[in-house]
């Protein structure tokens, strides 16, 4: 009798060993959360749907069980962030639970936005690209300016960021204005110079401000707001209003990364989070850029044969000088994407073969300079 109550025993501690083993098991929980917060993470995961569509993920329920075998895919990834994001910033389980849901609703239809000739920051191949809508006047659109140059200066090499225009016209008067000065800065490849002045100084911002600045880019307030130039630049920042529209955004300032809204978007901590999510996503590009529309006709070969830190070097360089073809007061990169001169071309091939030659930058810039100063003379 005692033997057979001591093998019960036995038996029932190794079940329950086993159960408490499989209950306590976090291998596959982040390895920052610990305790009762790797406990709520896998609540979390547990109420959530697989987001993975892939033949050899399909097949489990939850995030939970994907993650418990050791699968995962770029939804995985950002949703895995998400929740380690909030709960290690002490946002409650449920809370937790209603903002990751939403964010994996999103995650299945991200937004499409027009982004060709808008203002840019950085590759437009980088794996994580931002997307701003944004109101000059707008107090905390100054505070997301900063912090999305922040981001950009951290991940440079990851992260590209586009200006789209909402200015809200019922509540910040000189808004509109505003944004018709940026796009017209932006033509003149000046266009985070001018954006940067705007924010930093929203304080000022009146009639006689927009004249300082608009005079500071060679023409006068008659000329950028006349009734034909001021169309060409208003009919941007009215698409890019329709777009905010279409998007469902509902204020300033709100931020996409990757066509998906972000919440909390305006702290620095949160937007870092989710382009290293995006960088370590298994979809993500991060050492060679994948092909993308080249800006500059017939260079597309050389254009996509660079990385993403290199398009960004380029875009700097040809942004930042002046156009070789004569008389214009165009940057390099206009006259090149609008192919006005065979010149603008060529110089852009030579900067290109000066990047992947890894020269200096110092020494492109004089060179840039020397060709811009024999074309032109030659041109006279």
């Amino acid at each position: 009798m005692q033997r057979s109550i001591l093998l019960i025993s036995a038996i029932l501690l190794s079940v329950s060993a086993i159960q408490c083993a499989s209950q306590t098991d976090r291998s596959w929980v982040p390895a920052s959360l610990s305790g009762s917060k790797a406990d709520s993470f896998a609540l979390v995961a547990s109420e959530l749907s697989n987001p993975c569509t892939e033949t050899d993920s399909a097949q489990y329920d939850s995030l939970k069980s994907l993650l418990q075998a050791g699968k995962t895919c770029r939804e995985a990834v950002i949703l895995t962030s998400d929740i380690t994001f909030y709960l290690s910033h002490d946002v409650p389980e449920s809370r937790t639970l209603g903002i990751v849901k939403t964010e994996a609703q999103n995650l299945k239809s991200p937004h499409t936005f027009h982004l060709e000739n808008r203002p840019r920051l950085g590759d437009p191949a980088a794996p994580a690209e931002i997307v701003v809508f944004s109101d000059f006047q707008c107090p905390y659109c100054a505070v997301a300016a900063e912090t999305l140059h922040k981001v950009y200066d951290a991940r440079p090499e990851s992260v590209s960021v586009v200006f789209k225009n909402m200015p809200l016209q019922n509540i910040h008067p000189y808004a509109a204005p505003a944004a018709l000065v940026a796009a017209y800065a932006h033509k003149q490849g000046r266009f985070w110079e001018v954006h940067d002045r705007l924010f930093a100084s929203q304080d000022k911002l009146d009639a006689d401000f927009i004249t300082e600045i608009v005079e500071s880019l060679g023409t006068t307030v008659d000329d950028l707001f006349d009734a034909q130039t001021g169309l060409s630049y208003s009919t941007t920042v009215i698409e890019d209003i329709k777009e905010a529209s279409a998007a469902g955004v509902q204020g300033t300032p709100t931020i996409f990364i990757n066509g998906v809204e972000i919440a909390n978007g305006l702290r620095y901590d949160r937007l870092i989070a989710r382009v290293d999510a995006e960088i370590q996503a298994p979809q993500s590009d991060t050492a060679r850029s994948k092909t993308v529309a080249c800006p500059y006709p017939g260079l597309e070969s050389e254009y996509n044969s660079l990385t993403a830190p290199q398009r960004a070097q380029l875009r700097m360089h040809t942004a930042g000088s002046l156009c070789p073809c004569p008389d214009s007061t165009r940057s390099l990169h206009e006259c090149a994407a609008q192919n006005t001169c065979p010149a603008a071309s060529k110089l852009v091939r030579r900067i290109i073969e000066g990047i992947t030659g890894d020269v200096p930058n110092d020494a492109i810039l004089l060179e840039i300079d020397s060709f811009v100063q024999k074309e032109r003379s030659a041109s006279n």
